[in-house]
């Protein structure tokens, strides 16, 4: 094969995958707002994966709010109502998985969920997931920072309280387990 025919074949083949840069560690309590817009990326507005009966949502969120003094009760009062709710989340993406299991396991994440995040993800932004073992799914498999803690469990639970409303096509309903408060 001559050195064309080598450099033309070169350029069809996709790149290698990038290792993901080190994520920063979050801010600590007390740093400015503008800060933490900076480290959240897109000016603090993060995306939620969010898991429903039947498979999963992405959503986007403020998520300089996970980071207020008082964020536990501020982001529970946000999903009192759905006029409040409407007001804090805006919906992106809803897809069914037949069996959620095989969508995130230990061996990664299917192509269809990691396409629906990488569709909604905008470049730096990061990702609230509601379980640790996703977290750490999803960034060793797909290279995104993943925000975990129990700011954004109070959102899931909001979520949670309002997924009717807030993802339509969800036919399935929540058992009363999962309804819980988690506080």
């Amino acid at each position: 094969m001559g050195q064309r025919a080598r450099r033309k074949r070169a350029r069809r083949r996709p790149a290698p995958p990038r290792p993901a840069p080190a994520a920063s560690p979050p801010p600590p309590p007390g740093t400015p707002y503008a800060d933490i817009c900076r480290w959240l990326g897109q000016s603090g507005v993060i995306l939620v994966l969010f898991e429903t009966p039947s498979g999963f949502a992405v959503l986007h969120y403020d998520g300089v709010k996970l980071f207020r003094r008082n964020a536990l009760e501020d982001i529970w009062s946000e999903f009192i109502d759905m006029p409040w709710a409407r007001m804090a989340v805006s919906f992106k993406e809803f897809q069914i998985f037949e069996d959620k299991a095989r969508a995130i396991n230990s061996d990664g994440v299917c192509s269809e969920l990691a396409e629906m995040i990488k569709r909604s993800l905008w470049p730096g932004q990061k990702l609230a997931v509601g379980k640790q073992e996703y977290k750490d799914i999803i960034e060793a498999s797909l290279g995104i920072h993943c925000l975990f803690d129990e700011a954004v469990l109070e959102v899931m639970w909001g979520l949670k309280n309002l997924i009717k409303m807030l993802v339509p096509d969800e036919k399935l309903e929540l058992t009363n387990e999962d309804r819980l408060q988690i506080r």
